[in-house]
């Protein structure tokens, strides 16, 4: 079975039912799922997902996952590749959204297109519950009143979610720094992407502020450079490996994204005042005792 969104889409094995309504530049479908594993690839569109009554998890590719319950609402960035498993069956809203509307409604609210930047995250705005169960109640049956109100519950919904991020954006700029939940879109990109070439420019845009003001906010909000942050973020990553593996330093350092073994010592010494080689000397004997003290 083939969803209305653009790409592929591999619907969930434990589907019961299904009513959906394709609106052009985006589709509702209200769906019943029963417990299960199933597999589902969203490409190319911004999805909204509603639980209204189920349990479930998602399995992001790079080892993160997200426990979801009922009532939550989330939101899943295009191009986002995950796994999906049902803890307890029950019915859930999924509201799928083309590139297009997005920016058309970012124009008219007066916002640029928030579409590159858009990241995974819970939406506890009451007013986005109200609408969201407004809708859900409005895909009961088949038998709904005319696309009318559906349309203009998703357009309120689209229009409110963009008109939130502009005063987010704004306020973060007034105050100088980050919000929270911009340092955490910036700090989980970070995570995924330790052992990559992470830019400025990428960074800016997971946070939705300009280049121009994004080192000097990141400081404000995290308490050091974004440079420094990665570098603190890459040799903490490293204690791990070096105490839980019999690595080389070399591979170590190559494994949380430094360029070499001389760079990663020269960071590794000057955050823990400890070279890497001593560090395991000391801290890796310490935790072998303690595992061989426990058996």
């Amino acid at each position: 079975m083939q969803d209305s969104n653009i790409g592929k889409t591999v619907l969930p094995r434990p589907m019961l039912s299904r009513i959906s309504h394709d609106f052009g530049e985006f589709s509702v479908s209200r769906v019943r799922v029963e417990a299960g594993a199933c597999e589902i690839t969203w490409r190319g569109q911004l999805r909204i997902a509603v639980t209204l009554d189920a349990r479930w998890e998602t399995y992001f590719f790079g080892g993160r996952t997200h426990a979801h319950d009922r009532g939550e609402i989330c939101m899943f960035p295009p191009q986002l590749m995950r796994e999906t498993r049902i803890r307890e069956g029950g019915e859930g809203i999924l509201i799928s959204v083309n590139e297009s509307l997005i920016d058309r409604l970012a124009q008219e609210v007066g916002t640029p297109s928030p579409w590159e930047t858009f990241r995974f995250h819970t939406l506890s705005d009451p007013v986005v519950h109200r609408l969201a169960w407004a809708l859900g109640n409005e895909f009961k049956t088949n038998r709904n009143q005319g696309p009318i109100f559906s349309e203009s519950v998703v357009i309120t919904l689209l229009g409110y979610l963009l008109r939130s991020e502009r005063n987010i954006r704004e306020s973060s700029t007034a105050k100088g720094g980050l919000t929270t939940a911009q340092l955490r879109h910036c700090q989980e990109f970070i995570e995924a992407n330790l052992a990559e070439n992470i830019t400025l420019d990428e960074l800016s845009r997971t946070a939705n502020v300009s280049l121009y003001h994004f080192i000097r906010a990141f400081k404000k909000s995290a308490g050091m450079t974004p440079h420094q942050y990665i570098l603190d973020r890459r040799v903490r990553n490293a204690e791990t490996l070096l105490i839980s593996t019999s690595d080389s330093v070399a591979d170590i350092a190559k494994a949380v994204g430094f360029l070499s073994a001389g760079h990663f010592s020269s960071a590794f010494q000057k955050i823990l005042q400890i070279a890497p080689t001593a560090y395991r000397r000391v801290y890796g004997a310490a935790s072998g005792d303690a595992v061989r003290a426990k058996r």
